[in-house]
């Protein structure tokens, strides 16, 4: 797999506590933002870190590192949640894979943004932060999470359904010719694929061969006990 290969080549490549960083950093650029909010004033955070090819050609060159820091929701109820299930997420994946593995996935993605930041002016770091999901899926993808906090599903058809969610994203995109949503969501999508797909498709076959069995054994139960 090209990620293994990529991990060989880049062993010693490595941020430790990645996650903890990802979004101990974040949370403070949106409290600060936040609390800017409140006074009346604006997320000058915000405005000061967001990619901007054209601010970034002029000299403001932390542009092009800083907009990962800025992908948390303006609700703060949300925001508190997602950073939760980002460190969950990252943690988890840090565990399972490994520091460096892990590193290697989101640097890469960050690349890929970059560049197709300046392709088209902007870029953003949201669906690199949603593609963990499809990573974790595909480590645990017969962990149970809780759906609306009630409800048990299996992480591999939740990772399906943000693959859905993605796939409508970027029709979207296509269809509002929206070149730096485009290449923002291709680019968090490579990243994951580099590192993790292969393993999330043959996960996703495997669920559904075990669908069909159980159908077809609960099939043939019915059959019998109506003989």
């Amino acid at each position: 797999m090209l990620g293994d290969k990529i991990e060989r080549k880049l062993w010693f490549v490595k941020i430790p506590n990645l996650a903890f960083i990802l979004v101990i950093v974040s949370a403070f650029v949106y409290l600060i933002d936040y609390v800017s909010f409140l006074q009346g004033g604006e997320f000058f955070l915000t405005k000061l870190l967001y990619f901007d090819k054209a601010l970034i050609l002029k000299g403001q060159i932390w542009r092009t590192i800083g907009f990962v820091f800025i992908g948390l929701n303006s609700s703060f109820l949300f925001a508190l949640l997602q950073s939760y299930f980002l460190y969950f997420l990252g943690t988890c994946l840090e565990v399972n894979v490994g520091e460096r593995r892990f590193s290697l996935f989101y640097i890469f993605g960050v690349i890929f943004l970059i560049i197709g930041g300046f392709l088209t002016g902007t870029t953003t770091i949201l669906y690199l932060n949603m593609t963990m999901f499809f990573a974790f899926a595909t480590i645990n993808p017969n962990r149970k999470l809780l759906l609306f906090f009630f409800l048990p599903v299996k992480t591999i058809w939740l990772g399906v359904f943000d693959g859905v969610y993605f796939l409508i994203n970027l029709l979207v995109a296509l269809i509002r010719r929206d070149l730096a949503m485009i290449l923002s969501i291709s680019s968090a999508l490579v990243s994951f694929l580099i590192f993790f797909g292969p393993r999330f498709f043959i996960d996703i076959y495997k669920q559904i061969k075990n669908l069909q069995q159980n159908s077809k054994r609960m099939y043939q139960n019915g059959s019998y006990w109506g003989s």
